[in-house]
């Protein structure tokens, strides 16, 4: 990018208007007075809490007038942060029980050394209200904090205080005037909308689209402070945006850059319009991604699982096993692969923070795929169209937000270099020759993709072979070279991984296969059959849930409906037909004038399929030995793919089509935002 150009991107009004949008909703949101209602022991109190032990709930068939309670150790604080100066009414709820012999407990409210209550709670529920004054809001902030005489019992290594079950805080009457705003949080979202607006107009969109991505961090922090304040505020969420954008610029622009010269070696230049939107949507996935997993509120489940590989790889350790849940809970051992943390270590290094470095790998690979979604129809159909809106499916798809809270990083790395390699594969098939880069860069990224994820490896190397089959059977003779140097540098990439990896494992794993062949085969003799059924993930939050079956009739039953349980927890059920609606579009129905077949259409619609095919064996695989892998997350893009391809035809029929397009991404994207907050609160609590 040029200095003139640079110079004529800061200068956008639509950067200002952003600004001053963003600033207006901010001071007009803090006008707002809402009310907070902590119901103690419920998934999201804790990031105001501290001095309080785990949440319990009062046993179904007890009505105490509460379901859910903290123990109170002798000192517990909870902290409103940026809430605004204004006086608040507070009501307590708490219950004075202790066991027999216990002296009654005395409780002490105090904020900034002031007293706000002194009493003694008798045993049973009871409440009390007192006054916050305004001027102990320091910049709009203030800590309640609760002392109580402890004490401990017998088999509990607790120190326990009081029972505290509901805390009620509502603005005082009269209201004060006006409400001045944080001014770390103004400042936070000021610095969003200057870094948003800027990075829009970098990328070429005009003042109004400036102004309106500027104005979104306002709309999205003003939303929040009227209708969930805490939820923005605790922990001082608000400040990471700032960073999380910064961030995301530095990579966009290593996209734009790397992401524009490998479009031009494979033949696929894009337009200014689809660079935009292309980047833009990169931009949004990571922002949104990152600053989820930021979050006070989230559980990142495998991420303390990430980080002891990464101990191990760091200590140079590089090769150890895992006794992974898919292989149905017999407790054997696999190989798990140390690929992935030699890319986080570099990033460790730059970021100083090995739990950012392992959020940043995984967000960034799975953002990146937008790229290769994009390429594939772009030079393969021709259609810029059908590879934005794939793109865009691509990122907000539900399967495409689960995998962040769950942290499978290790999955998500293999995922991102299959679809790269498959990008190459199906879009320079006539570069593939030892004498050409695309050759040696298709055994690349498939020696990657090789070296990831036990699963993945398992997908990657079943879906090329039947790729190669297909295009065997069904295409021409002289598609027989391409097929050939696929699979000659599939081969390469799996003689490299086994030299340098999996020969010091075939051993250990063809003893526990055989091990698990013969505990399956002893479960499911006989009268005494057992099958789990419910897919290759449990997690009740999506309706996923195994369970154990006696017959081979609710066997049978139970897997269709497991099915059918993923495709809705993943899909939403319609884009899957919707993919293999729009791949028959893509079958080539006619000749050119030319009288040559349009191979690469051909090509792409043979790859597709036989990668749906690999994710119904699999899904087979798992039903019938229990033996799973995520398979429905190798579906996403070519589900993506399939899904924009249908739509593009359809916009290209008129008005009413391109509106059907454009609400089907709306109503992902909006969904998208809903999983992901649904998903930070509530996932594993």
């Amino acid at each position: 990018m040029s200095l003139r150009r640079f110079v004529k991107a800061i200068c956008n009004p639509g950067i200002f208007v952003g600004i001053i949008l963003a600033a207006v909703l901010v001071a007009l949101a803090y006008q707002v007075r809402p009310g907070y209602d902590i119901q103690f022991g419920t998934p999201t109190d804790g990031t105001i809490l501290d001095g309080f032990h785990a949440g319990e709930r009062v046993p179904a068939n007890v009505d105490l007038g509460y379901k859910t309670f903290r123990w109170m150790k002798g000192y517990g604080t909870v902290t409103f942060r940026d809430v605004g100066a204004q006086p608040f009414t507070a009501t307590l709820m708490v219950n004075g029980s202790r066991p027999e012999g216990q002296p009654a407990p005395r409780l002490t409210v105090r904020a900034a050394g002031h007293t706000l209550l002194e009493v003694q709670p008798p045993p049973g529920a009871s409440s009390y209200s007192f006054g916050v004054p305004a001027d102990i809001l320091a910049g709009g902030s203030f800590t309640l904090e609760l002392t109580t005489n402890a004490f401990r019992v017998l088999r509990d290594p607790r120190e326990l205080g009081i029972i505290v079950t509901r805390l009620q805080v509502r603005p005082a009457v009269p209201a004060p005037t006006l409400i001045r705003p944080s001014g770390e949080v103004l400042v936070s979202i000021i610095a969003s909308a200057a870094l948003l607006g800027l990075l829009s107009s970098l990328l070429g969109w005009g003042s109004g689209a400036v102004a309106a991505g500027g104005a979104l961090p306002g709309l999205l922090g003003a939303g929040l402070l009227a209708f969930d304040r805490l939820w923005l505020t605790s922990g001082g969420w608000y400040g990471s945006w700032p960073g999380v954008l910064l961030l995301g610029a530095v990579l966009m622009g290593l996209a734009w850059w790397v992401g524009g010269w490998l479009l031009r070696v494979g033949g696929a230049l894009w337009t200014d319009l689809e660079r935009r939107v292309v980047l833009s949507l990169f931009l949004a996935a990571f922002a949104f991604r990152l600053g989820g997993q930021l979050h006070p509120q989230i559980f990142v489940y495998d991420l303390g699982f990430h980080l002891n590989r990464l101990h191990l790889v760091e200590a140079g350790q590089l090769l150890f096993t895992t006794q992974p849940a898919e292989f149905g809970g017999f407790g054997h051992s696999t190989f798990y692969l140390p690929t992935p943390y030699l890319f986080v270590i570099p990033l460790n290094w730059l970021l100083g923070d090995e739990r950012m470095a392992v959020r940043v790998l995984t967000v960034l690979l799975g953002s990146l795929g937008t790229l290769p979604v994009f390429y594939l129809a772009r030079k393969v159909l021709g259609d810029g169209r059908a590879g934005l809106l794939a793109a865009a499916l691509y990122v907000c798809l539900p399967m495409a937000v689960l995998p962040y809270s769950w942290g499978i990083t290790s999955n998500v790395f293999g995922e991102f270099f299959t679809l790269m390699a498959l990008a190459v594969a199906v879009g320079n098939a006539d570069s593939l020759h030892p004498r050409r880069p695309a050759f040696w860069g298709l055994s690349v990224l498939l020696l990657m993709a090789l070296l990831s994820h036990p699963g993945v490896v398992a997908v990657t190397g079943a879906g090329f072979v039947l790729m190669s089959a297909l295009r065997l059977i069904f295409q021409r003779h002289r598609q027989t070279m391409q097929v050939a140097w696929t699979l000659a540098s599939l081969s390469l990439a799996g003689l490299v991984a086994f030299a340098v990896y999996y020969n010091h494992f075939v051993g250990q794993m063809l003893d526990s296969l055989r091990q698990i062949g013969s505990e399956k085969a002893a479960v499911g003799g006989g009268s005494d059959f057992r099958r789990v059924v419910g897919g290759s993930v449990e997690d009740a939050t999506l309706g996923l849930i195994h369970q154990e079956v006696h017959s081979r009739r609710d066997w049978i039953f139970g897997g269709i409906e497991g099915v059918w349980r993923e495709a809705v927890a993943y899909y939403r059920v319609w884009p899957l037909l919707g993919a293999v609606l729009g791949l028959l579009l893509v079958w080539p129905a006619r000749r050119f004038a030319s009288g040559v077949w349009t191979d690469g259409r051909r090509r792409l619609a043979l790859a597709c399929a036989a990668w749906l095919l690999v994710v119904l064996l699999f899904a087979l695989v798992g039903w019938a030995t229990n033996v799973y892998v995520r398979y429905m997350l190798s579906a996403l893009p070519i589900v993506a793919l399939g899904t924009g391809i249908l739509l593009s035809s359809y916009w290209r029929r008129g008005w009413g089509g391109r509106w059907l397009s454009a609400l089907v991404v709306v109503f992902f994207s909006v969904q998208a935002v809903v999983l992901w907050h649904y998903r930070i609160n509530y996932l594993f609590k």
